[in-house]
């Protein structure tokens, strides 16, 4: 008998309502993962109370020299953030790559679930706010 496949659910951080149910809208399977991985990027350490591990911790980052250098260092912060706190993915590829004309760095990750094979390519451009 084969076994169930397992399909994850995250509330949408948006915490937009359905319009029939009123009830809070969720995320499904990859995008729940997708949404995820934003917030373990997003998130600085020390910026969950109960959880001060948790994140990455690139707002640092942003403001070293850009270079072939820090951008490994942050590929390494981002890889072991990402093995750390999303267990429901197999991380296949990360490239960092920094993008000096829009002085920002390119990210791009490439994960399978564990429930599905098929590889999911998410990217993100990460630049310095004032």
């Amino acid at each position: 008998m084969p076994q169930p496949t397992r399909r994850w659910k995250d509330l949408d951080l948006d915490m937009s309502v359905h319009p029939n149910t009123k009830d809070l809208v969720y995320k499904k399977d990859s995008e729940a993962v997708k949404q995820s991985l934003k917030n373990i990027l997003l998130t600085d350490e020390d910026e969950k109370h109960f959880n001060p591990d948790f994140g990455v911790g690139l707002k640092q980052m942003l403001f070293e020299p850009m270079s072939y250098f820090t951008s490994l260092t942050i590929q390494e912060m981002i890889d072991s953030a990402i093995r750390a706190y999303e267990p429901r993915i197999n991380l296949e590829y990360l490239l960092v790559q920094p993008v000096e004309e829009e002085n920002g760095y390119s990210i791009k990750i490439v994960f399978t679930m564990n429930n599905i094979l098929t590889p999911i390519v998410v990217e993100y451009f990460l630049e310095r706010t004032r």
